[in-house]
């Protein structure tokens, strides 16, 4: 994921550095939500979070974006908790975007096949810890109008982005 991330790095900082000159009437505002697996740290340690700045402002992002490196990996993530701080940024425009990179699923057996590199796949095979539930959250996004795309990495993420692709019920 190491080469990956600093690939999505770039690309990112290049759509900010792109976007206002392509659309000059638009305010373009872009914000990070980075997330690991949960640790033996603070509550909010495993996120990295940079909520949205425009473009007269870049270099608070390049700098969140400059302390982001890989760590772990192999094993089911805390994607449930990064879509839950996806949902409490300052969502402003009318334009709402998220893309989502990962290389890992959620927690939860139903969003794997449980296979693994390392023997211990999933530490929270239940779900979220924290009684946090992705498609509650993916409706959440929904009536915000938050257009989601998730960008696969591999093919660990599959019966997730599945169970994720369909309607969200009311």
């Amino acid at each position: 994921m190491s080469n990956c991330i600093e690939q999505i790095k770039a690309k990112a900082l290049d759509i900010f550095k792109v976007a206002p000159k392509q659309y000059p009437d638009a305010t373009t505002r872009l914000a990070f939500v980075g997330y690991r697996d949960f640790y033996r740290e603070a509550a909010d340690a495993h996120f990295i979070v940079s909520d949205f700045v425009e473009a007269n402002n870049f270099s608070k992002l390049e700098s969140t974006l400059a302390v982001v490196h890989a760590r772990g990996g192999s094993d089911a993530e805390d994607v449930t908790g990064a879509l839950k701080k996806v949902l409490d940024l300052s969502w402003a425009s009318t334009t709402r975007l998220l893309i989502h990179f990962g290389d890992a699923p959620c927690h939860g057996n139903r969003y794997h096949d449980g296979g693994c590199i390392n023997g211990s796949f999933d530490s929270y095979p239940g779900g979220n810890p924290d009684g946090l539930v992705p498609e509650d959250l993916l409706r959440q996004l929904v009536a915000c109008r938050v257009d989601y795309h998730f960008a696969r990495i591999n093919s660990q993420t599959d019966i997730m982005c599945e169970i994720f692709k369909k309607p969200p019920a009311a």
